[in-house]
């Protein structure tokens, strides 16, 4: 990905699908795909129900099966487990970030070694690129990196990718030494930010954030800038997924003008070993266009792993830019 900012669009399609009842975040859309289906030829590993991310890979699951694709809809325990699943035998594609990703493939973070055989397959860009989101109350006082200094900040739970790109984001901005890290989930995270018992909350998630957007709905926020300017360091911390990008006004009440910030592309991945069939038919199913998922083929090989054989040659015929 280039330099150049990313105004990223609000996933209305998306964010509809997942809306809040009661302060509780369900989701809304019936019937569900097969999730057990034993004549299922290959099945999509994604997170929970309520998330944009799950949407996604329940449009994309109905759009295989109506062309006669048998594909099951799995849920994950986490992101971590969901590339473990993918890599570990054929016809199993998962739903991650780019930086879970990267992990994987050399083994960093919650990764203690390399999974050799994990394999990309697309990029879901841009409607679900993923951006950083470090969000603070109104009448707090942060209104810059610099002033979290002191400050008690959830980075999310031990041992996980969120609170691994926590870590290396809040080193490159030269703040991590200075900071309170609270490790806890990003879901308690925005609670305790609601109710006082923290200061601020790093959420990597689509804009707008259904969480984020609860939130916002009860207590004004703010989210921090990222000044593109930093982008140098943090790609020296190993944050090479990273693109500037733009979180556009009114995404959330009270945001008022464009934050910068950065965009982490969410990949589709499987394992080296998976046919060229069913690699092909998910692929046939984004260029042909899935319900309330905005793809673009031009960067549908931007990918922080290696891509799969067939998914190259795939973007080959299909002109597509690959990086080598």
């Amino acid at each position: 990905m280039g330099c150049q900012a990313m105004r990223i669009p609000v996933l209305i399609a998306i964010v509809a699908a997942v809306i809040a009842v009661s302060g509780v975040l369900v989701f809304a859309l019936a019937p569900s795909p097969p999730t057990g289906s034993p004549n299922a030829s290959a099945s999509i590993y994604t997170k929970r129900p309520g998330t944009t991310y799950y949407y996604a890979a329940m449009k994309i699951v109905e759009k295989l099966n109506e062309q006669g694709m048998v594909f099951n809809l799995v849920i994950a325990g986490g992101e971590a487990e969901a590339v473990k699943a993918a890599a570990s035998e054929s016809n199993i594609f998962a739903l991650v970030r780019a930086d879970t990703a990267y992990y994987a493939y050399i083994g960093a973070g919650p990764f203690h070694e390399p999974i050799a055989g994990l394999r990309a397959v697309a990029s879901l860009h841009p409607g679900l690129t993923q951006l950083i989101q470090i969000v603070v109350r109104s009448e707090s006082g942060i209104d810059s990196i610099d002033d979290l200094r002191g400050k008690r900040v959830v980075i999310g739970l031990e041992g996980s990718v969120e609170a691994y790109t926590a870590e290396k984001i809040l080193r490159g901005l030269g703040v991590w030494d200075d900071v309170v890290k609270v490790r806890h989930s990003i879901t308690e995270g925005l609670y305790e930010l609601k109710v006082g018992l923290v200061d601020a909350v790093i959420v990597v998630d689509s804009v707008p954030s259904p969480m984020v957007m609860e939130l916002a709905e009860t207590v004004p926020i703010r989210i921090i800038p990222l000044p593109h300017g930093v982008r140098e360091k943090l790609v020296a911390e190993g944050l090479l997924f990273l693109a500037p990008a733009l979180i556009p006004a009114n995404a959330y009440p009270g945001i008022d003008r464009d934050v910068q910030t950065f965009a982490i592309p969410t990949l589709i991945v499987t394992s080296a070993n998976t046919s060229g069939d069913a690699i092909r038919a998910l692929l046939d199913a984004l260029f042909e266009g899935v319900e309330g998922i905005e793809f673009s083929s031009e960067h549908a090989a931007d990918t922080t792993i290696k891509l799969h054989p067939t998914a190259l040659a795939y973007y080959v015929e299909k002109g597509v830019p690959v990086t080598p």
